[in-house]
């Protein structure tokens, strides 16, 4: 892997966002705001870091899938859902131990994320329909089911606002830095990556799962099962997936309300692609799409644009990355 496929992206990314900003802004509030200010305070600084940090499972959950020949295009349903259970668990159990509840709040929110592309998989293998498609309207559906709960019988009668009532204080993950949802949910990320690190670069399972997604037929020819590596791999999306809701749950919004997984899917989506699908280099992608989420929020509240950028910084990660992708396989049929 050439170090410049890694590093392009983000400097076009850059470069265009510099350009588009200066032309709208002349003064160069906005630019200031979108680079600088994600790093200007300690406040900002640990609403960055958290949502990188969030940001890792699903996009480790992508790089999965992706990696073994899987396409799973329902991340956001399965991080709303899995919000949901962690939710009802918590709201069902508020005097319980917060060590016993996270076992079982986020054991479930895991679970119900692999259920659902369980659903996907099984589909794929049985009836052949395509999990690309699936995923993606299996997560829209049942993610107008939980906007109906949460609006629902889930509304909190004592407020005025589309929202649940808040879980325990004592079952809440503790700030690590004052007045921000920075969190020790960002122990379980980085262990995570380092499982899947290993798993892919350190164990022979790794390697049929990675060639399964490069040439299934040769994978069967070595002695894998593609369509039981297909299955477990989209699976295992799905539960990180549903992980990551439950840690946002627990460790950022304490409530649930419409829509308040806040498109965490898709970014995790653009991390992976941005990594190369790569664990370690997901890391530096995910603290880096962060700065430039934060970056645009605050410019946006701060009034030096009318229209928020994020929209266009994902969609643009979305273009270059696939961009580079269908580039360089023709390279390499090319070179056969």
């Amino acid at each position: 892997m050439k170090k410049w496929t890694l590093i392009l992206p983000p400097v076009i990314i850059l470069v265009i966002l510099i350009v588009l900003l200066l032309a709208l802004d002349p003064s160069g509030s906005s630019l200031k705001a979108l680079l600088i200010a994600p790093l200007s305070k300690p406040f900002l600084i640990g609403r960055t870091l958290n949502l990188a940090f969030l940001l890792i499972l699903p996009a480790l959950g992508i790089a999965i899938a992706f990696r073994s020949g899987v396409y799973n295009l329902g991340g956001e349903g399965q991080i709303y859902m899995g919000g949901l259970v962690c939710l009802l668990i918590h709201l069902a159990l508020p005097h319980w131990p917060s060590a016993l509840i996270w076992l079982i709040a986020w054991g479930a929110a895991t679970i119900t994320g692999g259920l659902m592309t369980a659903l996907s998989a099984w589909l794929k293998v049985r009836l052949s329909i395509q999990e690309l498609l699936s995923t993606y309207l299996l997560s829209l559906g049942l993610s107008k089911i939980v906007d109906g709960i949460i609006t629902g019988p889930l509304q909190d009668p004592d407020s005025y606002l589309m929202t649940t009532a808040l879980i325990s204080e004592h079952q809440r993950l503790t700030s690590w830095l004052p007045s921000t949802p920075l969190n020790g949910g960002l122990v379980i990320s980085l262990l995570a990556l380092v499982l899947v690190y290993l798993f892919f670069h350190r164990r022979w399972e790794g390697f049929y799962w990675d060639l399964t997604g490069k040439n299934p037929l040769l994978a069967q020819y070595t002695g894998a099962n593609p369509s039981k590596i297909s299955m477990k791999a989209l699976i295992i999306s799905g539960m990180l997936h549903g992980l990551t809701g439950a840690l946002f749950i627990s460790g950022n919004s304490f409530a649930g309300y419409p829509g308040f997984s806040g498109g965490l899917g898709w970014d995790g989506m653009a991390v992976a692609l941005m990594g190369e699908l790569h664990p370690l280099f997901i890391l530096p992608s995910s603290v880096f799409y962060a700065l430039l989420r934060q970056g645009s929020d605050h410019a946006y509240l701060m009034g030096y644009l009318g229209l928020n950028p994020k929209g266009f910084i994902l969609a643009l990660v979305f273009f270059l990355s696939t961009s580079r992708i269908l580039v360089l396989s023709r390279r390499k049929r090319r070179d056969i």
